[in-house]
């Protein structure tokens, strides 16, 4: 049984649109900022070297997963998701829909993601030849 992986991935889409909705809820509602430290970075004298890393690696390894999982078809619609998702998470941040942020880390976000996913996708593509159609 051939599993199809443009179904799952709207599947997963969907699921990032009702995450994003709970991950704003219990934010703002609730105040649970547990979640900042691998969401986003903050450019300042406090920011550490190991928040660098923490940040870059969690943004890496998850999205080198889902260009493994999702293969490179899937590229330009995870690139739009991510835009998409790194504004909203910006918005949140601060609990605000009429003020926009700082971008910074949506715009380090949406370049490690992008990357790290082609890289997913292209070593998916090196094992599975044949599961994927465009390099």
């Amino acid at each position: 049984m051939e599993i199809n992986t443009r179904t799952i991935f709207y599947i997963y889409i969907t699921l990032v649109f009702v995450s994003v909705v709970a991950f704003a809820f219990i934010k703002c509602k609730y105040n649970i900022n547990s979640f900042d430290q691998y969401l986003y970075i903050e450019h300042n004298e406090n920011t550490t070297p190991m928040d660098w890393v923490k940040f870059v690696l969690t943004h890496f390894i998850v999205q080198f997963v889902f260009g493994f999982v999702f293969t490179l078809d899937t590229f330009y619609e995870m690139f739009a998701k991510t835009i998409l998702l790194e504004i909203a998470l910006v918005q949140i941040k601060n609990c605000s829909v009429t003020q926009l942020g700082d971008m910074n880390s949506a715009f380090l976000s949406i370049i490690v993601g992008m990357v790290s996913f082609y890289i997913g996708g292209y070593v998916q593509a090196l094992i599975f030849p044949n599961k994927s159609k465009k390099h």
